[in-house]
């Protein structure tokens, strides 16, 4: 038995740093099927395969927002862009939601 592996890598400029990733798999013998995009994985793992058409995957992480189209037709789903931006994620709604507590406990007067 040879055992497959769908490399997943990150959306955006951190493809180079994921390259490492996909000699992984083969230093223990697995081929690797293919290497995807966080967003369309996350597609692929909820395998909604009664879907057709055009589609949008959101990753709301904790520090980045991801965001890919995917195109679906018989079956076969197809990535036709992804993007996002990486100063926007589930810490910064964390620091914004902070921040305006701390501003509002600073208006009220202590007796």
């Amino acid at each position: 038995m040879v055992p497959y592996k769908i490399v997943k890598a990150p959306n955006g400029d951190a493809w180079v740093e994921a390259n490492g990733q996909q000699d992984s798999p083969s230093q223990i013998g697995a081929f690797v099927l293919t290497k995807m995009k966080e967003t369309a994985e996350a597609y692929l793992g909820k395998s909604v395969s009664k879907a057709e058409g055009l589609i949008a995957v959101f990753d709301l992480g904790g520090g980045t927002f991801d965001v890919s189209i995917l195109e679906i037709s018989n079956g076969v789903s197809e990535v036709k862009s992804t993007n996002g931006d990486t100063f926007l994620g589930g810490e910064d709604f964390d620091n914004t939601l902070l921040e305006y507590l701390v501003n509002e406990f600073k208006k009220v007067e202590v007796y």
